[in-house]
């Protein structure tokens, strides 16, 4: 089933581009002795990118149904 709103098919994970799986490796490896996920300025300063840069890719990660994002801080998990 496909979401209007986002256009992310259902149980379906389309393949990401190089910089994207850089920022998912990067959400999938981040440990800094939480149980929590990096925060999109840890997520641009790895990358060398704006936190504007990192919010387009998050949208596209959890378009292309790798990621959830909830609301709040560091909020997103891994599908």
């Amino acid at each position: 089933m496909k979401c209007d709103k986002c256009g992310h098919v259902s149980g379906v994970k389309v393949p990401l581009t190089p910089k994207q799986q850089d920022v998912m490796d990067f959400i999938i490896t981040f440990d800094d002795g939480s149980d929590k996920t990096p925060t999109y300025r840890q997520m641009a300063n790895y990358m060398n990118c704006s936190h504007q840069s990192i919010s387009d890719k998050l949208r596209e990660l959890e378009r292309k149904g790798h990621i959830y994002r909830v609301p709040g801080a560091r909020g997103i998990a891994v599908l």
